[in-house]
């Protein structure tokens, strides 16, 4: 996943933001395995095919309502 989806946590941890069916934010504990440039290879709460927020993390809480404007194929 891009490092610009990391929010720092406690105790170690990190965290992303996926964006439900709804478009409602929700917060995912993550662990960081590996980093590298721009990309952190990560295991957590995230499930498969969950939309992340990618950019503009420091201007989301969890529980708030957003608009998709692009969405990526990108794996996570």
């Amino acid at each position: 996943m891009p490092i610009s989806a990391l929010i720092e946590a406690e105790r170690g941890l990190w965290s992303v933001y996926v964006v439900n069916a709804e478009n409602i934010t929700e917060r995912r504990l993550v662990e960081v395995l590996h980093s590298e440039s721009n990309e952190a290879h990560v295991r957590g709460t995230v499930k498969p095919g969950e939309r992340l927020v990618s950019s503009g993390v420091n201007r989301i809480v969890p529980g708030q309502l957003v608009r998709i404007v692009r969405e990526t194929a990108e794996g996570a």
